[in-house]
């Protein structure tokens, strides 16, 4: 059986999406349903308890908390304590998102001697230790593992690089060195740039030539800023298939609020998160928050340099600096970041320290759940743990947010540009025809095929949703254009080879090189997902 939309525009350097209208799609079908059930997901947390003095509290039971969704007392059903005495420990999976910047030695060695110890400390034989670089595009640089070595001698690498980016004196940084490194994002200015009533702006050496001000502004920044919080909100989505502890270390200077807001990710009331485009006034860190709380995942942000040195500039003749108030607000939402999902902040020297707070969190917790109705309605929900006995102190995630398939979807097909595909209960193939060329864009035919076995049917009708999306690289994901459609159990019966295949014509500029598509049964809410590379323009 195969079903043919026609023209279909994804265009990954413009974000707006323009497709030829395909034929009107069926509401989706409702799941079958016998009898009455009710859905009920767990809500579970890890929660770190501390007396006055900020000693870890160990020995209670559930009895001793006191738990609230949006103000309403639940009740505890699954309660644990993990110590790093205890013989019982859950699995670690620690995933470390680094920006490289240069800077001075002293800076760097301290933070990178206390990440290399963490990881020895925590990480054993069956845990898993990813880590992500940034420096214009997504690069993972080491695939999940339990290596120690292998994570401890990257981090070496790194800190290298970043040293003797930081001792070239002068007025122009260079990019990396090291090969395995592409040119970076810009650097923090430095005290002494600020020295003059409007600070000058050092230029570094950006993606494919492209000159960046260091106070990275809208203009050049809102494709890569895209591309940056795509591609931590996919490793976030790597993550959510590993169960026990989970901890996000962010190393970055670059995802923040800006004075131009507009492009960034969103959550405005009980919408999913979605890419804004043209006027708004989205806070990028609710997108990664959101991400973060609907998984259990503990996020500690260690970010470059000290914001306390910019304190003094922060204004200027004739009203706030630009340039250090966007780093200063950066600093502020990521420490709201780190807090809301139960983590940790710090910066310049104090990370040693905090280093080891963050270790003493992957060892050392309470593990709880409540059950609670499902409802999947993409709206953010407030958690409160307490302590009764009010001298302790409870570090927690504030908050979560159950996501409906739809918004699952969606993250899995931008997260596959990132790492590999989610695996699924849908296999889904694609087969490309050659590009082919046009004044400014080219069209490659696309055949998206899957098994009929893979779909369910209700009433002898059943209906599927096919989501694409395109990316030049890692770093620019286009919008996803999704389409519905209906089919019937003559259909599947008929359908050519026991295959049902979906066809259509790509519209895309010559950048772009990657496709991924997601698959998703609306009666069984099974998935499945491909991820392909484009053919290039034959110059």
């Amino acid at each position: 059986m195969r079903f043919a939309p026609g023209l279909l525009s994804l265009l990954a350097a413009v974000p707006i999406l323009a497709a030829v209208p395909a034929p009107p799609a069926k509401s989706p079908l409702p799941p079958p349903i016998a009898g009455e059930t009710i859905d009920v997901s767990i809500v579970d947390f890890d929660a770190v308890v501390t007396d006055k003095h900020g000693n870890r509290v160990h020995g209670l039971s559930k009895d001793d908390f006191e738990v609230f969704e949006d103000g309403k007392p639940q009740a505890i059903t699954h309660f644990a304590e993990y110590a790093s005495s205890s013989p019982v420990r859950e699995k670690r999976t620690i995933a470390i998102f680094i920006e490289p910047y240069p800077a001075p030695e002293f800076r760097v060695r301290p933070m990178y001697a206390a990440m290399k110890n963490a990881i020895r400390d925590l990480v054993k034989p069956g845990d898993s230790v990813i880590i992500e670089t940034w420096q214009g595009s997504a690069r993972i640089a080491l695939k999940p593992t339990d290596d120690v070595k292998a994570a401890t001698d990257l981090l070496d690498s790194i800190a290298n690089a970043m040293i003797r980016a930081g001792s070239r004196a002068g007025k122009r940084y260079e990019p990396l060195e090291q090969g395995s490194f592409e040119p970076f994002s810009p650097m923090m200015l430095s005290p002494t740039d600020l020295d003059h009533p409007w600070p000058r702006h050092d230029v570094f050496t950006g993606l494919e030539g492209t000159t960046w001000p260091g106070s990275r502004p809208s203009s050049v920044s809102k494709q890569a800023m895209r591309g940056e919080v795509a591609a931590v909100n996919s490793l976030i989505s790597a993550m959510s298939n590993e169960s026990g502890r989970k901890l996000l270390l962010l190393m970055t200077q670059g995802l923040g609020p800006t004075e131009d807001t507009d492009y960034f990710y969103a959550v405005s009331g009980d919408h999913v998160p979605r890419w804004l485009g043209g006027a708004g006034s989205g806070n990028i860190f609710d997108a990664i928050k959101a991400a973060a709380a609907e998984r259990n995942i503990l996020v500690y942000s260690f970010p470059p340099g000290t914001a306390a040195n910019y304190t003094d500039y922060r204004y200027i003749g004739f009203g706030p600096n630009p340039v250090i108030k966007g780093y200063l607000d950066r600093g502020v939402a990521l420490r709201d970041l780190a807090s809301a999902t139960g983590g940790g902040y710090a910066t310049s020297t104090d990370i040693p320290k905090v280093a080891d707070r963050m270790r003493d969190d992957l060892t050392d917790y309470y593990s709880m759940a409540y059950r609670a109705e499902a409802r999947r309605d993409n709206r953010m929900r407030k958690i409160t743990v307490k302590a009764k006995n009010r001298d302790y102190s409870v570090r927690t995630r504030r908050e979560y947010i159950e996501k409906n398939d739809d918004s699952r979807v969606r993250d899995q097909v931008v997260a596959a540009f990132f790492n590999s595909t989610a695996p699924s209960a849908i296999e889904v193939k694609a087969i490309l025809g050659a590009r082919r060329p046009a004044k400014r864009f080219s069209t490659i035919p696309v055949s998206v095929r899957i098994p009929s076995t893979a779909f369910m049917t209700s009433e002898d009708k059943g209906a599927f949703s096919i989501y694409i999306a395109t990316s030049r690289g890692a770093t620019m994901p286009s919008d996803i254009t999704k389409r519905t459609i209906a089919f019937t159990t003559a259909d599947l019966k008929q359908a050519e080879g026991g295959t049902l295949q979906y066809d259509f014509d790509l519209l895309t500029n010559p950048e772009t090189n990657l496709l991924s598509i997601g698959v998703y049964d609306e009666v069984s809410h099974d998935s499945g997902y491909a991820r392909v590379n484009l053919p290039r323009e034959a110059r």
